[in-house]
């Protein structure tokens, strides 16, 4: 729906933009229009200027041109000649391009009210069709909440049922009640990777591949270590330590066992409860709870510090075992939850947000340094290099994310999106700006910033789709791996589909829509380019949904949300802002006129500036004529001065380059531009409070009506069970004791393999198993469900 919307959207602004694209190709912004030996055909109708010729420049030297001197910079002086001597005459590229005339201001208004209004509109439409969405699936979310701070003893789910149903008269159906066993549940998954790593080692070996037999295989293990050397075990050694590879056979065995005990020692410790969730039987009931329990943290604060001066904040019927005020949300979906990190601290995921936002950041810097060094060698070299990247440092940027602590996918997604879209929005639009050399803006050249932004939307629309759909990692698992599985699970595993992220998803959205908005001032093309890009994306995506990748989990709107409600408006600001600021710097050569003109005519040999390191070029033969414009070095480029909004005043005194038409459009859109940021900071402003507000007061509002279909006559839905995903197996690994639950809860079930055999309690009684320790009633997580059908 959102590519489709926007592809409709930047289609129709191009349509806008077209007096925009007929203008540039005219006679009438360039006296020579644009030959096509001079443009290529798909930047015809931007704002490259093909009408250059060399004008003498009384002060202009080559340190005021820096990187530019070698396109702009020419003297009368041989090039082993001092070009300050008073006796050379220095010349300077002019840009005779009318731009920025009141016909272009209007038009790009006209196209910023349309992409404004269009988009309010987008917004009202994708927040009505997510309500449509959640009305047509009834899902366990829709009858459950979430307490996030339940009394740390409160471990039976038979005590939640009755306080609810004592209280508020409704009926509860599943209640999970989660401890804080993270450390525990990871020993665990450690340890069955490593016995499946041992499974299929041993399988290699054509030995039983299964760890029933402990003797054997240290018998196996023994041998092993005896007849390898010192070297071979360091080497091992040292790529277990840093890449994580290089498992043999004793140091398999040997970690299995470390893992053993300290399950062992873990699963008699009593962890304490974390978070409970309870579902309801139908959606009155949890909508009641929730609109009951609405209050804020400010008043849960006050009640725990007995500050009410008598005014009752929190209703006694909300209070748990009479003195508890609970914080009650709704959560997240159950395929969303991350179980292991449910019970990490707010300090713990401050601290690791902070430290992997800020390698990526790092990471931000020196990928746009190496941009600027390939833009050196070749601006087509770093379209694809930008594009490469663009690929590469999702990847790289999930890394950072799986570090970080989580309470849901979510969160978790909405983290990796801010990285990822930032990252492409500085790499793809912004660092090309920065590294392109100001006169060269709508310089015909292969040098020209305009060329490049082709060169970047090509590479983008055709070299990540391409990689997209053939799809080599998934071709690889399905042709390579699968074949050579060791067995029938392993290889049902190599086709369960490639891995996506939603982020990633709508950041290569935000980032087709940022860099066409950019720059579309000087290149109203890219609108049809994003059009183009959006809707081939959007059949690329589909198939890959059908067809190659893997079911993700059930997110809900919270990307959309936040993408639509600070991303999208950052598009927004960005078209405003940068608009004014490139209309603002035609005609882009860095030359205002004197008040005094060539008196007589002259020819002139000139000598273009070249680096020390490249070869001279030829000389170029000049005439001036009487009459003709003399002109000094200016700087137009006021997104340099730092100033804002971009306004005709903050010209340098005595060194106005704006025409009169220029001055009125930049003026117009200059203040339009200072409104645009306004309207936005303001929203932002007021999305703050009323969030700052919803947390200290509370308040509830329900989205979407209530179905009255109860939760246990909906044919396909599951419930909130501890699970943890594991690469080795091809389902999750149940993370609490299901005996007493109804397999319907699920949302998997493996046609081969019975629940219990990716159960991690039974893991655990298999560890105590001739031991005189026992497992402690409250190291796992409780689940616990009361059909409608059952006595109350």
């Amino acid at each position: 729906t959102t590519l489709k919307a926007l592809g409709i959207i930047c289609l129709l602004a191009g349509l806008v933009s077209l007096p925009n694209i007929l203008y540039y190709k005219s006679t009438r912004y360039s006296v020579v229009g644009q030959p096509r030996s001079q443009v290529k055909f798909l930047t015809i109708g931007s704002a490259i200027c093909t009408d250059q010729p060399w004008v003498p420049c009384s002060d202009c030297t080559k340190e005021q041109f820096k990187n530019e001197a070698m396109y702009r910079f020419a003297s009368t002086c041989p090039p082993n000649n001092n070009v300050e001597n008073t006796n050379c005459t220095v010349f300077v590229k002019k840009n005779n391009c009318l731009g920025a005339e009141l016909q272009q201001g209007i038009t790009n208004l006209v196209a910023l009210g349309f992409i404004f209004v269009a988009m309010l509109f987008f917004n009202w439409y994708v927040r009505a069709k997510a309500i449509d969405f959640d009305e047509d699936e009834q899902t366990a979310q829709d009858y459950s909440i979430l307490i996030s701070n339940p009394p740390s003893d409160a471990y039976e789910p038979d005590e939640w049922k009755h306080f609810f149903h004592e209280n508020f008269d409704v009926q509860v159906t599943v209640c999970t009640v989660v401890v804080a066993n993270d450390l525990l549940l990871q020993v665990l998954h450690d340890l069955r990777d490593k016995q499946r790593q041992l499974d299929t080692l041993l399988l290699c070996m054509h030995q039983s591949h299964t760890i029933a037999e402990h003797t054997d295989i240290a018998k196996l293990a023994a041998d092993a270590l005896t007849n390898s050397t010192a070297v071979g075990r360091l080497v091992r050694s040292i790529l277990r330590q840093t890449l994580g590879f290089g498992w043999d056979l004793p140091s398999l065995y040997e970690q299995a066992l470390v893992l053993t005990h300290r399950a062992r020692g873990l699963a008699q410790v009593q962890h304490k409860v974390s978070k409970v969730f309870v579902t309801f039987e139908t959606e009155e009931d949890q909508r009641l709870i929730l609109n009951n329990f609405s209050y804020g943290k400010l008043d849960v604060w006050r009640h725990q510090r007995r500050q009410t001066s008598g005014t009752v904040v929190v209703p006694n019927d909300c209070l748990f075992r009479g003195t508890h005020a609970l914080i009650v949300t709704e959560p997240a979906e159950p395929s969303a939850i991350r179980w292991d990190n449910l019970d990490d601290t707010l300090e713990s995921q401050v601290i690791s947000l902070s430290i992997t936002t800020f390698v990526c950041i790092c990471a931000v810097v020196l990928i746009a340094f190496i941009v600027s060094l390939c833009r050196q060698i070749s601006p087509v070299f770093a379209a694809i290099v930008i594009s490469v990247f663009n690929v590469i440092f999702p990847i790289f940027a999930n890394l950072m994310t799986n570090m970080e602590s989580h309470t849901d996918e979510g969160h978790k997604q909405r983290s990796l999106y801010i990285k990822i879209a930032l990252f492409r929005w500085v790499n793809t639009a912004i660092v090309i700006l920065v590294i392109t050399p100001f006169t060269t803006i709508i310089s015909y050249g292969r040098t020209g910033l305009i060329n490049q932004i082709y060169a970047v939307f090509l590479a983008d629309i055709f070299t990540a789709n391409v990689l997209q759909y053939v799809n080599i990692g998934g071709q690889i698992q399905r042709h390579f791996s699968a074949p050579r599985a060791p067995d029938q699970e392993r290889m049902n595993m190599c086709f369960r589909g490639t891995p996506y992220d939603l982020a990633e998803r709508y950041t290569s959205l935000t980032k087709i829509l940022f860099f066409a908005f950019f720059y579309s001032a000087i290149y109203p093309a890219t609108y049809f380019f994003a059009a183009a890009a959006f809707f081939v994306n959007y059949f690329v995506d589909k198939f890959s949904i059908l067809r190659s990748w893997a079911a993700a989990p059930k997110l809900g709107t919270q990307v959309s949300e936040f993408s639509r409600k600070f991303f999208l408006n950052g598009c927004i600001i960005a078209l405003a802002v940068m608009t004014s600021y490139l209309l603002s710097g035609f005609p882009f050569d860095n030359l205002c006129a004197l008040g005094d003109s060539v008196t007589v005519d002259a020819t002139y040999e000139i000598y273009p500036y070249a680096p020390p390191q490249e070869s001279q070029e030829e000389p170029v033969i000049v005439t001036v004529n009487a009459g003709d414009a003399a002109y000094k070095y200016c700087n137009q480029n006021l997104l340099s001065m730092h100033v804002f909004p971009a306004l005709p005043v903050f010209q340098p005194v005595n060194s106005q380059w704006m025409t009169v038409g220029q001055e009125r459009v930049t003026n117009i859109y200059g203040w339009t531009s200072f409104g645009v940021v306004a309207f936005f900071l303001l929203v932002l402003c007021w999305r703050l409070g009323k969030l700052a507000f919803t947390v200290i007061h509370g308040g509830y509002k329900s989205h979407g009506r209530d179905m009255n279909i109860n939760f246990s006559d909906v044919d396909v839905i599951d419930s909130y069970v501890p699970q943890v995903k594991s690469e080795q197996y091809a389902y999750p690994l149940i993370a609490c004791n299901i005996d007493n639950i109804c397999e319907s809860l699920m949302s998997w079930k493996d046609p081969s393999q019975p629940y219990d055999y990716y159960n991690l309690t039974k893991d655990v009684a298999g560890i105590f198993e001739g031991t005189n320790f026992t497992v402690h009633d409250n190291a796992f997580s409780k689940i616990a469900h009361w059909p409608p059908d059952d006595d109350e």
